[in-house]
């Protein structure tokens, strides 16, 4: 047994009202699992990977508002069984009512710590954005002055007030590293998506005249406005990576040839932009525009109840094919505006026009085909 609600009173109540022997998963040993016939799982972060040990499932909240998640079972291949009241399904619906609770934190914070907020300028230390870095914070690869940078910086005042008024919670953060792309089960990077969203939200072009770190100069990112310094933090970052990673493997430096290579490794989990990746990087550009009006937790279960399913539509908006295409190639260029080299690129980077153009053309082709196969189903339905 797996609760939703994992607090001790409701724990107990469980308990009682099972007439078997029981053991709890944080306080089993190998003596008492022998003398069990009940195991009820008071942690969390531990239900979709045990699931491959059942033989049949239950899924709660079809006979409530809304059922809980079915893939977690259902990728096992085990009967799935639940209620009534399925047709209601909120992908990662769950995870979003945490997320509430974190946004809730980070407004709890903001007003407990407004004067010492203002007084540190951190005028871009929102509710949103705070949520968002906490997650961030994660994943130590997103704690770099490069991320400070773009991203903000790291506010450990708040991860601590987040740990003390609600440890739980902090660990199922700390356990959940994917959430779900689709009904299908693909998985998003949640810690590479927040961290994105914090660059989405954060003001740090000095050209734009907000930016707040001095990283910036540093990092080599000082000319850039806003707009492309978020798309580095996101696809045009992830893409750049993959990139530098293609052209190693490309012996020929020739169009069709890096294309190929392009393709051949796109997306696969061992390379530097997987599926977990652009998953991340689209998912962060779409939530942000969504949460421009709405509340971090709407727009989520907004999104991920039926928004997911126009993902490269809202992604694209309604950019032309030629419109993509120019967008992507400025960062398959080796420089910015023809002279000031990439940060992922570097200076002695060497990629000629051929494997640009064919960098560009590989990943635009797929945004457009995934794109236009949105819109054949959204016309079929």
């Amino acid at each position: 047994i797996a609760p939703h609600v994992i607090d001790e009173g409701h724990i107990k109540e469980i308990i009682g009202k099972l007439n078997r022997t029981v053991v709890r998963y944080t306080q089993a040993t190998p003596e008492t699992i022998a003398q069990a016939d009940c195991l009820i799982i008071d942690c969390f972060g531990l239900l979709s990977s045990i699931y491959r040990y059942g033989e049949i499932a239950y899924i709660g909240g079809g006979f409530g508002v809304s059922i809980h998640n079915t893939l977690e079972a259902a990728v096992y291949g085990m009967p799935v069984i639940f209620g009534p009241n399925n047709k209601k399904f909120q992908l990662n619906g769950y995870f979003a009512n945490k997320l509430e609770e974190l946004n809730d934190l980070a407004q709890d914070y903001l007003s407990d710590y407004e004067t010492t907020v203002k007084k540190k300028k951190l005028t871009r230390s929102t509710d949103k954005w705070l949520t968002y870095m906490y997650l961030r914070n994660k994943n130590d690869d997103y704690g770099s002055k490069r991320w400070m940078a773009i991203g903000g910086k790291t506010d450990t005042k708040f991860v601590k007030y987040v740990r003390e008024a609600n440890s739980g919670l902090d660990k199922f953060f700390s356990q959940q590293k994917y959430i779900y792309a689709n009904a299908k089960g693909d998985k998003i990077d949640l810690y590479h998506m927040a961290a994105t969203e914090t660059a989405h939200i954060y003001e740090s072009s000095y050209k734009d005249g907000k930016g707040e770190d001095k990283w910036i100069y540093k990092a080599g990112y000082q000319l850039m406005p806003e707009k492309i310094l978020d798309q580095l933090s996101g696809w045009a970052g992830d893409l750049q990576t993959y990139v530098v990673e293609i052209q190693k493997k490309d012996s020929e430096k020739k169009y069709k040839n890096f294309k190929v290579l392009f393709e051949q490794y796109f997306l696969l989990t061992n390379t530097s932009f997987s599926s977990y990746d652009l998953y991340a990087d689209v998912d962060a550009y779409n939530l942000y525009n969504l949460e421009k009006k709405q509340t971090i937790s709407k727009a989520f279960k907004s999104y991920y109840s039926k928004g997911y399913k126009k993902r490269y539509t809202s992604f694209t908006y309604k950019m032309s094919e030629k419109r993509i295409k120019n967008r992507v190639y400025q960062f398959t260029k080796t420089k910015y505006l023809g002279r000031i080299p990439w940060p992922l690129y570097g200076k002695n980077f060497v990629l000629n026009k051929e494997q640009s153009k064919a960098a560009r053309d590989a990943f635009s082709d797929y945004i457009i085909t995934e794109r236009n196969k949105e819109n054949k189903k959204i016309k079929k339905n």
